[in-house]
């Protein structure tokens, strides 16, 4: 029996907040040279990434937020993106190993909570794309 790969039509669009200006612009290179991802937009808090939400027709298929942010944190920011922009796929992502915030990101809805120190980019992508092809099958 052949076993059926299957691959998207279109990228999966995605936007990123964190507000570490290197993590921010390693990130969206990543995602910008991975075919399988359409960056729509990288932000430095979860303030900036809602009023850019208020001004888009279609809300990206994937959210990466940073947990610990200025102005307004990955808590603030998931909460915000469940109530209007249920349809988004969140994930956390944070240097803390052990922090209740990383417990609310999951009651709020994130799908999982990366760790910035153990995680390379590309395991990242690689983990939200198969979980993706999985979750659009199921």
């Amino acid at each position: 029996m052949a076993i059926k790969i299957t691959t998207l039509e279109k990228p999966i669009s995605a936007v990123i907040a964190d507000d570490s200006i290197i993590i921010r612009t390693l990130f969206s290179q990543v995602i910008e040279n991975d075919p399988r991802f359409e960056l729509k937009g990288s932000f430095v808090n979860g303030l900036e990434l809602m009023n850019f939400m208020k001004g888009i027709k279609k809300s990206p298929v994937v959210c990466i937020l940073d947990i610990m942010m200025p102005v307004c944190d990955g808590l603030e920011t998931i909460k915000c993106l469940r109530s209007k922009y249920n349809d988004t796929i969140v994930y956390g992502y944070t240097s803390l190993y052990v922090d209740p915030a990383i417990d609310q990101m999951y009651e709020y809805g994130a799908l999982e909570v990366f760790f910035k120190h153990d995680h390379y980019f590309d395991d990242i992508l690689d983990n939200l794309y198969n979980r993706w092809i999985i979750m659009s099958h199921s």
